[in-house]
């Protein structure tokens, strides 16, 4: 029982945890006169991090897709709304990936294409 309360514990942690990154984010966007940003700010709106733990990532990536097209999300700006709504581990890991490519892209070189295929070959199950 005190594991499901962890569990419960924890999943609330990563939920707000997300909730203040896309706050900020949207602070940091909302200068750029775009307003379909707005719109991410409700707490209901907000997506959580990955996590291996708890979802596959194909089941994931699908809900993020649905999350950015809903929330109009301009395609250029997706590596970038990914990337900040991560957790450290995970934006490591890309960042390392990124590094090791026979032709090293910094991680905010990264395409939506790039981590999307990074994070299948390390986390999808085959």
């Amino acid at each position: 029982m005190k594991d499901l309360t962890r569990i419960k514990l924890l999943n609330l942690q990563h939920k707000q945890n997300a909730e203040q990154q896309m706050e900020k984010l949207i602070a940091r966007l909302a200068p750029t006169g775009e307003t379909n940003y707005t719109s991410i700010s409700s707490s209901s709106a907000a997506i959580p991090t990955f996590d291996p733990l708890f979802e596959l990532w194909k089941d994931y990536w699908a809900r993020f897709q649905t999350f950015a097209r809903a929330n109009s999300v301009h395609s250029d700006r997706l590596p970038q709304i990914f990337l900040t709504n991560q957790p450290t581990a995970t934006y490591k890991l890309l960042s390392a990936l990124a590094a090791q490519q026979s032709s090293p892209k910094d991680i905010n070189e990264l395409s939506t294409n790039d981590i999307a295929s990074f994070m299948e070959d390390q986390f999808d199950p085959r």
